[in-house]
């Protein structure tokens, strides 16, 4: 017997979520939100005028980063069944398809949903302190990106024109040192 009655896919971008919902009864919809505390609002509400209940509905979602995060911070705290997919997983059930576009990416993340819905694992929103690490990792990630390339245009410089090195060496330096405290710290 399966836990879910319903199911929704959700294609997410920067400003909306498209969501496509699979009702027990066979009937489809789809909608459009925006990627706001308004919308997810919106969102829950239109899903339960369709008559598809928090508990027996299972939202599923691909893992896509800042974009999604509102979101799933706000299903979870609304007590939504969400569970977010690696897009890889999705794409290689799928296998090769024909068109793309939000809407029907929202429907084959909802399928994806009803078949594999045996493979569940509900999202659980990490903690505060695992979020901060994850900022700052990315952050360091960023400025060791950044601080290589300062570095390589310094010694491109130096081997093709000299007198523009001369004249930016010393701000170069200056930005790679605070680079490294950052990096450091």
């Amino acid at each position: 017997m399966n836990k879910f009655k319903h199911f929704i896919g959700i294609d997410i971008s920067k400003e909306y979520f498209d969501t496509f919902l699979l009702l027990e009864s066979g009937n489809r919809k789809h909608n459009q939100f925006s990627n706001s505390t308004k919308g997810v609002k919106d969102f829950i509400k239109w899903f339960k005028k369709e008559n598809a209940l928090i508990e027996d509905t299972l939202i599923c979602m691909e893992h896509i980063g800042m974009y999604g995060k509102l979101l799933s911070s706000l299903l979870v705290a609304n007590n939504c069944n969400l569970w977010v997919e690696m897009s890889l997983r999705i794409i290689r059930s799928i296998g090769i398809q024909r068109g793309k576009n939000d809407k029907i990416d929202s429907e084959r993340i909802a399928n994806y949903a009803f078949k594999n819905q045996d493979q569940t694992i509900l999202f659980k929103a990490p903690k505060k302190s695992l979020e901060k690490i994850r900022a700052l990792l990315s952050l360091r990630e960023r400025l060791v990106v950044i601080r290589a390339s300062l570095k390589q245009n310094e010694n491109e410089l130096k081997s093709f024109d000299k007198e523009i090195y001369n004249i930016t060496q010393k701000h170069q330096k200056q930005a790679i040192k605070g680079i490294n405290a950052d990096i450091k710290k």
